[in-house]
């Protein structure tokens, strides 16, 4: 059986070393210089101490020719190299019989193995995580425990934000942030029945400050209503505090947020909504 590449996973992380071991550098390499080698080798024009190009191959050569093409034939396979693994077969074709088994027949497909491998290696593309940001990308909600229970809606964002500033993707974690915050904001609106769909951030902030307001004009008010006043004006507050100093603009065209901002943002997000989640809580998520 085939191993799976590890790199096939996109949510996951591999290490160099991963890739060493998969790809087997030394022995790649070596694979690669041998079919080389071979295009040189079996160039009419350039066969001189060997049979004739129109000859059939010595069978000793055939077989370490045949050996060395099987094991290359592995490799494509592996690494999932259709067209270079064509040829390959193609080669191993005309190595099977004497009456193809010569230099004008292995030359043509040789050297388009070996420019058809180095394309299709170089198509092989990987992205370079730095360490330090590994944590990020393969533990996205590690801080998030919290916000992750108290608000199941929101863990599609928090963790597009926390692979977004591994990637160094400022913006892009900014953009999350504000989006994971929505989620408690509508819970937010919701214990006052403030409407939420379809209105602008201001549209639901305010009407929510002033219900809060109105709190402590009631005759018959809660027992604990300063406690209450007190967590929720605070968490309108820093709500209209979000809405002002990045929400408005990360909504707009052109603004651009550095790695410092994007990380500060994120981790003041996550300390307010983890405030949050201490008392209010949203319904399972949605599909």
């Amino acid at each position: 059986m085939r191993p799976i590449l590890p790199w096939r996973n996109g949510s996951e992380l591999i290490s160099l070393w991963d890739i060493m071991k998969t790809l087997d550098f030394a022995k790649a390499f070596q694979l690669a210089c041998g079919c080389q080698s071979t295009a040189a080798f079996l160039d009419p024009k350039q066969v001189t101490f060997v049979e004739g190009p129109d000859e059939a191959l010595h069978p000793s050569l055939r077989t370490s020719l045949t050996t060395h093409y099987t094991q290359v034939s592995e490799l494509c396979k592996n690494l999932e190299l259709p067209a270079s693994l064509a040829f390959c077969t193609q080669i191993l074709t005309l190595l099977g019989s004497e009456h193809t088994a010569k230099g004008t027949w292995l030359n043509t497909p040789t050297r388009a193995f070996v420019t058809s491998i180095q394309s299709e290696l170089a198509s092989r593309l990987f992205l370079y995580v730095p360490y330090q940001n590994a944590g990020l990308y393969q533990e996205p909600f590690a801080g998030w425990e919290q916000i992750h229970d108290a608000f199941p809606n929101a863990v599609y964002d928090v963790e597009e934000a926390s692979k977004g500033l591994a990637l160094e993707r400022s913006t892009a974690c900014v953009f999350h942030c504000m989006r994971a915050l929505e989620h408690g904001l509508r819970v937010l609106a919701g214990v006052f029945s403030i409407p939420f769909e379809h209105k602008s951030w201001g549209e639901i902030i305010e009407p929510i400050e002033k219900a809060i307001r109105d709190i402590s004009k009631k005759k018959n008010k809660p027992a604990n209503w300063k406690d209450d006043e007190q967590f929720y004006s605070g968490a309108a507050s820093q709500f209209m505090h979000f809405k002002n100093a990045w929400r408005n603009y990360t909504a707009h065209v052109g603004f651009k947020y550095t790695e410092t901002e994007a990380e500060a943002i994120y981790r003041h997000v996550r300390e307010f909504m983890a405030h949050l989640a201490k008392r209010l809580k949203e319904p399972a998520a949605t599909t």
